[in-house]
């Protein structure tokens, strides 16, 4: 359901998985939240902006989805 409401952000993951694969952006190894050594996941605050995102672990992403729901 997400990816069909959201094109644009499908877009975004492609180019971004696209950026990485090709080493023109170079995944981290840590949190830019919780500075710690995980498994990363990026997130984007604008999908027009496919390449600028955030690296977050799996909990620092979940809350941070959280937070954006609570602003709205």
């Amino acid at each position: 359901k997400w990816q069909e409401e959201h094109p644009e952000g499908i877009k975004a993951h492609r180019l971004l998985n696209y950026a990485v694969k090709t080493s023109k952006i170079i995944k981290p190894s840590f949190c830019e939240n919780c500075n710690l050594e995980k498994r990363l996941h990026a997130h984007h605050e604008d999908y027009s902006k496919p390449l600028e995102v955030i690296w977050l672990c799996s909990s620092c992403h979940k809350i941070r989805h959280y937070k954006q729901k609570l602003d709205l």
